[in-house]
């Protein structure tokens, strides 16, 4: 597509200015064609860009912002594009990245009623409302949710047209293995002692970002604190007013003014703290770069990344209404405070698991499917053929390739489902195409479905075949399932490798993995990767690791102290009573024996008080005699026919076990940290190092000792840390990237079959 980008000045230090390059660069290398219109350009303009200097000149800004929007208007008459972005509010615009806060809100709250008389008034409200007003049908990208009421109160906009994005810093933001030996050289540069504090400010626009707050706190500190600390101010502006702000405070030999720089990342790793007290500032995305330098962040929560600092634990925010006293109180107690280590630790755990990287992708997502004209998406997309031998609706790859299929659709794709059985109701528009074969045993239907499928698809052919069981002819494989090979010849002995049942699975494993298949595969667990290069020598490049994908719906909701109530008093469980969870199809490796055996351990004041309830799709037969021969029969529920509720059940429930013996992620274990319930589970789970990171839980260490379960069990139902648990599980669900994996696999499938 041809895309036109639309933006009043590019200077490379400003926030909205990288991320506009950031996405049209990410535009770029999934091959549509740039051009972008602008004022004014300084520095490097990237390979393949269209800059357009629009040839307009006015006395006022916002006189040569209207002369800027007719100028592009009648260029893109004369060449047409196929859609419109704008990083800055105007006309004619198809998306708008929403970088700036309502302007309106400020209008009226910040100024005099005399200001909505001006011309500029008139000029800004207008353009704001060409974006926002509830009869435009522009898409709007929005970077933070702190404006979302605001734009709601003035212009009623409506929800379908809000698309809201996740934070998109660089990676090279992250503090790297030797960062102690860059911060030694940056301060060795900038001659700061090892034993004075480095404040760092980090913007362009001092006065939007608080940097007159800022010298006054500098001032506020104890004499002997100030003496050995100094501010320096990273950025492009006016510094002539506050230099005198600083002199008249005689503290100008504590202020030291950088300019924009190109090493910020540099100086956030030899800074001892980020001070932002902006007035006013929509996201912030400097506050994320510092929390993932493992540097402590002093800002105000009118922010909208403010909630960051909090959840991850690395700085404190001064809260609103603003007050200088509480900004110079916190100054102090941060520069003096003990936890640098801890700060940092808590920075490399938030960078390793939040999903603040992504800003790009997911603009990019919206702005092709704004480009693409709507009633020939399904012509210009084509079919997609989805195989899985079985579905049924509480299965977790089921659940899985529906939210994936679902988000194909979404994007213009039609879907045709190859399967044996199909379990519940089937979404809007799917072709489920039922697989007419019968056979014995499940490797002989399995080998007759591959074959069927693959005849229906030579007459019928589709633009991509997506796997969710390994068989020959996919050009992608959704890999839920463990090395299978790996399992044949660590688990089992030489007798097994002989019969049928091994040749079919290890053969339609090899059909995927092996090194001259071409299918792409989409891994949900980064640990198994090593497995099938072992086995099968299967490149790197053809790995494509996949965040988790829970639903957004498995959060605690604010009701939740009913919910738990209600699911108690329907289940005869008493308020004081524990109540353990597990939730998961296939009882056997999802650990149940291990629970019992745990519960069994229990003293009897607390085994007497303690219920397991296990949710899942199984035979509960076996487990049912253990109970009893256990004791436990009173004390053990098994609901083995599945639920749609489960999010009543992680609300009520005190622990998630799941003793696993192998599980190649785990998504239950995300589900429940969310919705605040503590977990305790195996190692081996691919999801499990998510509840160490979240500090939501205790995990069994490998090899497997029932002791060791045992006693966490025990230990987990008394402790005074579920409060904590349960707090740091919440958090973890406010940040943590674990939501995105539909969009992220749609995005491989469309890149994959073009």
């Amino acid at each position: 597509m041809k895309l036109a980008f639309c933006l009043y000045k590019y200077f490379p230090y400003g926030g909205l200015q990288r991320d506009f390059l950031r996405i049209a660069q990410d535009c770029q290398q999934r091959g549509h064609q740039i051009r972008v219109y602008t004022l004014s350009w300084s520095g490097d303009i990237p390979a393949g860009f269209d800059v357009i200097i629009v040839p307009v000149t006015a006395i006022t800004n916002h006189t040569r912002y209207e002369k800027y929007s007719r100028w592009v208007a009648d260029s893109i008459t004369q060449s047409p594009v196929d859609c419109v972005v704008g990083i800055n509010k105007m006309p004619g615009l198809d998306v708008y990245f929403a970088a700036d806060s309502c302007y309106e809100k400020k209008a009226r709250s910040q100024r005099v009623w005399a200001y909505r008389l001006l011309p500029r008034y008139k000029h800004f409200a207008e353009y704001e409302k060409a974006v926002f007003s509830v009869d435009s049908e522009v898409e709007i990208l929005m970077i933070s949710k702190i404006q979302e009421p605001f734009f709601k109160q003035y212009y009623d906009t409506p929800n379908k047209r809000l698309h809201f994005l996740p934070p998109g810093i660089s990676r090279d933001r992250i503090a790297p293995a030797n960062f102690l030996e860059i911060r030694n050289e940056k301060r060795k540069e900038l001659l700061i002692p090892n034993d004075e504090h480095m404040v760092l400010m980090v913007g362009s626009g001092f006065i939007k970002k608080g940097l007159r707050r800022a010298i006054y706190a500098i001032k506020s500190l104890p004499k002997e604190v100030v003496n050995n600390t100094r501010l320096y101010i990273a950025g492009e502006d006016n510094e002539s007013a506050f230099r005198r702000q600083a002199g008249t405070l005689r503290i100008m030999d504590r202020i030291v003014f950088m300019s924009g720089r190109d090493d910020v990342s540099e100086l956030m790793l030899a800074a001892d703290l980020l001070l932002h007290p902006a007035l006013d500032e929509n996201a912030g995305i400097v506050l994320l770069e510092a929390i993932v330098a493992g540097l402590p962040v002093l800002a105000t929560d009118v922010c909208g990344y403010g909630h960051y600092v909090e959840e991850a634990d690395v700085g404190e925010l001064v809260p609103s209404p603003f007050r200088q006293e509480q900004l110079n109180e916190k100054l102090l107690r941060l520069l003096l405070a003990d936890r640098r280590q801890e700060w940092r630790e808590n920075g490399r755990r938030f960078s390793g698991s939040a999903d603040i990287y992504s800003l790009a992708r997911e603009a990019v997502r919206v702005i092709e499917t704004v480009g693409v004209v709507e009633g020939d998406m399904a012509q210009s997309r084509g079919v997609l053929a989805f195989c899985l031998f079985n579905y049924f609706p509480f299965g977790g790859l089921q659940r899985d390739f529906v939210r994936i299929a679902e988000k194909c659709r979404e994007r213009g794709y039609q879907i045709r489902v190859y399967t044996l059985s199909w379990q519940g109701e089937c979404p809007n528009d799917f072709d489920v195409v039922l697989v007419p074969i019968r056979a014995f045993t499940n490797h002989k239907k399995n080998e007759k479905y591959a074959a069927w499928v693959a005849e229906h698809l030579r007459s019928d052919p589709v633009k991509g075949v997506i796997g969710f069981n390994k068989m020959p002819g996919l050009d992608i494989y959704y890999a839920a399932d463990a090395c299978y090979l790996e399992k044949a010849q660590t688990q089992r002995g030489y007798l097994y490798r002989l019969i049928s049942r091994y040749k079919h699975f290890s053969t339609f494993e090899k059909a995927v993995f092996k090194v001259e298949a071409e299918t792409k595969i989409l891994m949900i667990a980064e640990l198994q990767i090593p497995l099938f290069q072992k086995h099968y020598l299967t490149p790197t490049n053809r790995f494509h690791v996949l965040p988790p994908g829970i639903s957004p719906d498995r959060m605690a909701p604010e009701n939740s102290d009913r919910i738990e109530q209600s699911l108690r008093a329907e289940f005869q469980i008493g308020a004081d009573d524990y109540l353990l969870l597990m939730v998961g199809s296939g009882f056997v490796t999802k650990g149940l024996d291990r629970i019992l055996l745990g519960m069994s351990s229990l003293p009897d004041k607390v085994r007497n008080k303690t219920t397991l309830i296990a949710v899942g799709q199984d035979n509960p037969k076996v487990f049912l005699r253990m109970a009893k021969k256990l004791g436990l029969q009173s004390r053990v529920i098994i609901l083995s026919e599945g639920r749609d509720d489960i999010p009543r059940f992680l609300l009520a429930a005190d622990l998630l076990v799941h003793p696993a013996y192998t599980e190649n992620t785990g998504t239950t274990l995300l589900e429940a940290m969310v919705a605040g319930l503590p977990v305790l589970a195996t190692d081996v789970c691919g999801y499990a190092h998510y509840v160490k990171e979240a500090r939501a839980g205790k995990l069994v260490i490998s090899p497997y000792q029932q002791s060791m379960f045992d006693d966490l069990l025990l230990e987990m139902l008394l402790s005074d840390e579920k409060s904590s648990w349960q707090q740091n599980g919440v958090n973890f669900g406010k940040y943590a990237d674990i939501y995105n994996m539909p969009d992220r696999a749609a995005d491989v499938i469309a890149d994959a079959i073009g």
